[in-house]
């Protein structure tokens, strides 16, 4: 009787595992794209960095739009897991970009370039995507 009944409780926990709904990943890509979009507009605050005529030509070509997040989120489904953990790395990273970004109101030469470049080693620390996700996500992301 006990192996039966440890079989039966093996079989119903083995058929939970299968079962196992991904994560709701949602709530961390709005949040990776609104922090993106905070770092875009300290950006744009100095459009001559990154080769834009004005803030609004800057704002218009990286900002993520409702059509940018729903490529976002396609881009991970059937990679929820591996992209909560990307996520979870990569949002307080790009969270700190823009904050380094916001310190140089007067568009001092070669800020840009100092924060991009803490930004790049920082976000390489992060989890990679697998290859399924990654390139469409970056593709999304540009």
């Amino acid at each position: 009787m006990p192996r039966r009944l440890c079989r039966m409780f093996l079989m119903a926990s083995l058929s939970c595992v299968a079962c196992q709904q991904p994560p709701d990943v949602s709530e961390e890509l709005e949040l990776y794209a609104s922090l993106q979009n905070m770092a875009f507009a300290e950006i744009c605050e100095c459009p001559e960095d990154v080769l834009y005529a004005s803030i609004q030509a800057c704002a218009d070509a990286l900002y993520l739009r409702a059509e940018d997040r729903e490529c976002l989120a396609d881009s991970l489904e059937g990679f929820e897991e591996e992209g909560k953990r990307y996520l979870d790395c990569a949002n307080p990273v790009v969270e700190e970009y823009g904050n380094c970004l916001s310190m140089n109101p007067g568009c001092e030469a070669g800020w840009y370039d100092d924060c991009t470049v803490a930004y790049q080693d920082a976000i390489e620390m992060c989890p990679e995507l697998p290859d399924g996700a990654r390139n469409k996500f970056i593709t999304c992301d540009l």
